[in-house]
């Protein structure tokens, strides 16, 4: 039995003195069944054997039991939960004496008639330990613990299939569905944020709809990207943005959240280099629910919500007497204007346009509160030969600033079926449609954001009538150009697939795959004729259409046996992609009716263009893991890419990993530490790749369209280069996982270091040859940090619906560094310089020194040493000032629940990090004067100087003055600011409603309550809006700020 348990993985389970009456059995067998042994093993025996799940359950022999006298017989009904009194669904109830057996409904229950009085129930869910009871006349309630051992297992989502966690060799971390569920967001990478180390997921707008910016341990290219690699069961998908107008137009975001069985994130060589050429980031597989055999099951949710802008206290502009006391301060100042006392420098403002009888707070105007309704429906089901899920979801949102809105419609449909015992089909269709409609995103008038904080508070958004005020800025007025513009965005997927797998024969199987992935993009952008820079145009009209398509075929033959001591998995595959992408853009101006938006309503047609891009994949691959004794672990990958966006000379490349794996608990040497349940130490390198920007980098190109004295021509716009090859990742990874004390404790610890060679960086060349830089293999970056995950059960109740308590944190440490540039020259990038042996995002900056106590003048430090400080802004000297990149960031999730009601929180942090104001910088200082919009920050209100001896951090105001390094173009570190910040990102209060005993037709419901974002501490205090941004951004006025939202949610199921 030890042999067939080492060799199989199958467990056996056997009432108390069974063995005792065992034959003696010698038996020799090679490469046989797991039945033919059992039937040899068993044969003669006082008992029988039946295969459940995995488990080898001993029996009475049918001829034993046959001549057993009749035993008194009852109905059994019970109900499994979960050691927190959850049901749980699909659990096996199993009576050895009878060989019956009964499967849990959705409310956990079951039933067996004609159970003998002194039979013994055995219960059996993957993932929990089993357990044993004795039949009984009453009500049985049945706690299942969650057993480590069991998870042992447990398949996990790999590339082109699944392994146990035992056999994996790589770095990986999976989220399942019930935690996606119980922390819902608009898209599903809101919710791995915290939950998965080494991955950054940040938003930096609170715009509805916005796709989390996501970073897997760290920055892999310098133009190439960075976004890791999307897989949805099992088909790369199209990432970026698909329309031109919409800056979060993802195909990511058109994934229902609750339509997610689980989110695997593969970290490292041995986990992503079967993914080639696209792997260097990371790669994220996506699993979406299917049906499961049983009685149909319908699952409801409601959700409504409503939310408002984070750090308000923070970002609120001044009022009109606020402005009027810096700017009269700023006037008194001055050396041109000559006005000593506050009463003589406001009449000088109030000469200058401002009416200090007007106060508008353009932040109410221009910002609400929020609100969010999202429902959804799912049913499935099936016998043992076919299954099948449905679902519908929708999603509405208004956003925190005015004209900002969100809408999604989701619908999927899959379906199995057994064709025949070696043959299984399945088949699956989905739809989405998604409705932005958001304002421009930048630092433009046009954006709203923006102008909230630009905008003067004595400018009247209406007249005395109503009417719109046309007096600001040339009809700049951001309320009337943000009602009157329309900025529509449709977006619209339809995806596919088909697949088939066969039973081959003796561990031999095949699969085959097809998918198709079509996104259609419909915007439309009206800029309206009486307010902003379309009033000259008489109105402007835009169309941006887009349609993208992708399709994929694989196909692969998989074998897995495990023979005497030794086990193989094989998979050998091959695998065809190719995107396709179409634009048409028309523009046309000079409207003939207002509110008329068709293009065909402006009389003079503009501009039109349209282009067309296609790129094509081809790989063969093949992916290896043995075992010997499954104790010892190795497993190899080989991929063959080739890619169309490369030149012939490097059209194709090899990309490969090796694994190592050892299972430390299965040592003779470690049985006597039974408080460890698992111990397995891991170990991986390999190279993965990063493909070039764009669609055609290695070509020659021309851009059409260009005239030349009135005659149309061509005019060079890249250099050929076939010598382009892919941006190599060689990422290493060494880890361990761990289990102690009964599944008490567990976690994971990894140690990485990923090296990008052949980075991609643009090189400059002479004007002479018609261009002024291409794009050339010549740099080299590394990322290094270590991973460390924990999860335990700080208190454990033992009686059904007992108090519980469990907990889970990880921290991750994140550190880059360029190790080789073009001649090792600095490249300077805004306020980044990027040098060897730098970090990626270091700042390069002119020091900040605070502010001359007398005379109220900025201070700067003259270089690094800081030993010198000059009032002259020229005679400073830039040095490096911190990194974008946080050194360490990690999450603390914690659940509490006593009953049918439970309570989470999550904390995350992110550490290390500078951020920089890219708005803070501008007219700080008074010097635009009493400009519509050029009003002041509040830190400069909080923080200025006003008087000799003051200790200030903002200097003195000088109305219209040119003090040193105060302008928009003088940046220092007095815009930067400390990115550390703790946030209670979830908080979620559940009840489960005890409605079995109102008799209703419901199998389970829960009311809850839940916040987002609900409370931040920001490390900086002079830090004007929330902390969280783009890794390696800043902060702005360009993007809608962050939200906090809370909603009411209902879920039914039926």
């Amino acid at each position: 039995m030890k042999e067939i348990r080492k060799q199989t993985g199958y467990n056996f389970l056997y009432e108390k003195g069974y063995l005792d009456k065992a034959k003696p059995v010698s038996i020799a067998v090679n490469e046989a069944s797991l039945e033919d042994a059992l039937k040899l093993a068993f044969k003669g025996q006082p008992f029988d054997y039946k295969i459940l799940n995995k488990i080898i359950y001993l029996i009475p022999a049918r001829n034993q039991t046959e001549q057993q006298v009749p035993a008194l017989q009852t109905t059994v009904q019970g109900k499994v939960t979960d050691e927190g009194g959850k049901p749980l669904t699909g659990a096996t109830i199993y009576v050895p004496a009878t060989q019956q057996q009964a499967t849990s409904n959705a409310l956990g229950e079951f039933s067996i008639p004609n159970v003998p009085t002194d039979a013994v129930l055995r219960i059996s869910y993957v993932g929990y330990t089993s357990r044993e009871v004795k039949a009984s006349d009453s009500f049985l309630t049945i706690a299942l613990e969650i057993s480590w051992q069991t998870l042992d297992d447990v398949e996990i989502r790999v590339a082109y299939g699944t392994q146990t966690k035992e056999s994996f060799t790589g770095s990986a971390t999976t989220v399942k569905a019930e935690q996606l569920e119980s922390r819902p967001r608009v898209t599903f990478m809101e919710s791995l944020q915290g939950n998965v180390p080494g991955l950054i997921a940040t938003s930096g707008s609170g715009a509805p709809g916005a796709f989390p910016n996501v970073r897997i341990r760290g920055i892999g290219s310098h133009q190439a990207g960075n976004t890791p690699l999307y897989v949805v069961d099992g088909i790369p998908i199209v990432t970026g943005n698909i329309g031109s107008i919409a800056t979060s137009s993802t195909a990511q975001a058109l994934i229902n959240p609750n339509d997610i069985e689980s989110v695997t994130v593969l970290k490292d060589a041995s986990a992503t280099s079967i993914y080639g050429s696209r792997a260097a980031n990371g790669v994220i597989l996506i699993t979406t629910k299917s049906g499961q055999s049983g009685r149909s099951r319908i699952n409801a949710s409601i959700q409504r919500g409503i939310s408002r802008i984070m750090a308000e206290d923070r970002m609120r502009p001044l009022n009109t007497n606020e402005m009027i006391e810096l700017l009269a301060e700023g006037v008194i100042n001055s050396s041109d204007i000559r006005i000593d006392n506050h009463d003589d420098a406001v009449q000088y403002l109030i000469a200058q346009g401002i009416n200090p009888d007007v106060d508008t707070d353009w932040y109410d105007l221009l910002t609400r509160t929020g609100n969010y309704a999202q429902y959804n429906v799912s049913a499935s089901g099936g016998n043992d030969k076919s299954t099948y899920y449905t679902s519908l979801g929708y999603y509405d949102e208004e956003g925190t600033t005015l004209g900002n809105g969100y809408q999604r419609m989701t619908g999927r449909l899959s379906l199995t079926n057994q064709l025949t015992q070696r043959l299984k089909l399945d088949a699956g269709l989905s739809a989405g449609y998604q409705n932005l409609n958001t304002p421009p995103n930048g630092n433009f008038f046009v954006n709203p954001v923006y102008s909230m904080y630009r905008i003067q508070p004595w400018l009247r958004a209406y007249n005395d009538d109503g009417t719109y005020n046309e007096g600001i800025s040339n009809t700049f007025n951001p309320v009337a150009i943000t009602n009157e513009n329309i900025y529509d965005s449709r977006f619209y997927n339809l995806k596919g697939n088909i697949g088939a797998q066969l039973d081959i024969w003796n561990g031999i199987a095949f699969e085959s795959r097809a998918n198709i992935d079509m996104n259609f993009a419909d915007e439309f952008r009206y800029d309206n004729p009486m307010f902003g820079d379309a009033r000259n145009d008489n109105g402007r009209g835009r169309n941006y259409n887009v349609r993208h398509h992708t399709w994929n075929v694989y196909n692969i033959l998989k074998y897995n046996k495990q023979f005497s001591e030794i086990g193989i998995d094989a998979t050998l595959g091959q695998e065809a992609q190719r995107f396709d992408r179409k634009t048409v853009n028309t523009y046309a101006r000079n409207y003939t009716a207002p509110n008329k938006y068709p293009l065909a309503n402006a009389s003079v047609p503009a501009a039109a263009d349209s282009y067309e891009y296609a790129r094509a994949y081809a790989a063969y691959f093949l992916n290896t893991n043995f075992n010997y004794q499954q104790k010892y672990y190795l497993s190899a990958s080989i991929r063959r890419d080739g890619v169309s966006t490369f030149g012939r000379n490097n059209r194709y490349g090899n990309f490969w990993s090796i694994g190592i794996g050892w299972n430390i608990h299965q040592e003779p040497f470690m049985q006597a530490y039974t408080w460890i349940d698992q111990l397995k130490l891991r170990s991986s390198y390999g190279v993965n790749g990063n493909e070039a920007g764009g669609y055609y980098p290695h070509l020659g190109l021309y851009a059409v369209g260009q005239d030349y004295n009135g005659e149309p021509g061509f005019g060079l716009s890249q250099i050929e280069n076939d010598n382009l090859v892919w941006e190599k990742n060689k990422p290493f990874d060494i880890g361990t996982d761990f289990s102690f004390f009964n599944g008490r404790l567990s976690g994971s610890f990894d140690y990485y270091v990923r090296t990008t060679q052949d980075l991609l960086f643009s090189v400059e060349v002479s004007r002479t040859n018609g261009i002024t830089t291409y794009d050339d293999n010549i740099g080299s970056f590394k990322n290094s940090g270590i991973e460390l995950e924990l999860a335990g059960t700080i208190v454990k109740s033992y009686k059904t619906g007992g108090f519980n308590w469990h907990s889970a944190l990880n921290f991750s440490t994140l550190n880059n560094t360029i190790l080789k540039l073009a001649d090792d020259m600095p490249i300077l990038s805004g306020n980044f310089r990027r040098d060897v042996g730098r970090d990626y995002y270091s700042y390069y900056l002119r020091g900040y020194a605070g502010v001359h106590p007398q005379t109220g003048e900025a201070l700067y430090w003259t270089d690094g040493t800081k030993t010198a400080t000059t009032n002259s802004y020229a005679d400073a000297m830039p040095f490096y000032q911190g990194s974008a990149l946080p050194s360490h960031f990690g999450g603390l999730t914690n659940t509490f629940s006593y009953k049918g009601l439970s309570l989470s929180f999550q904390l995350y942090y992110n550490w290390g990090n500078k951020l920089f104001g890219g708005f803070t910088n501008l007219f700080t200082d008074g010097s635009a004067g009493a400009a519509d919009f050029r009003a002041l920050p509040r830190l400069t209100y909080n923080t200025r100087w006003r008087q000799p001896g003051d200790d200030a951090f903002s200097p003195k105001i000088v109305f219209r003055g040119t003090q040193s390094g105060l302008s928009g173009e003088q940046n220092s570190t007095r815009f930067m600011y400390d990115g550390g910040y703790i946030r209670l990102r979830d908080v979620t209060l559940r009840y489960d409603l005890p409605l079995k005993k109102l008799n209703l037709p419901v199998s389970r419901s829960s009311v809850y309550f839940r916040a987002n974002n609900l409370w931040t501490w920001i490390r900086d205090p002079y830090l004007p809006r929330d902390p969280e941004s783009f890794v390696g951004g800043g902060i702005g006025t360009s993007d809608a700020p962050m939200a906090r939202q809370m909603l009411i949610g209902l879920d039914i199921q039926f």
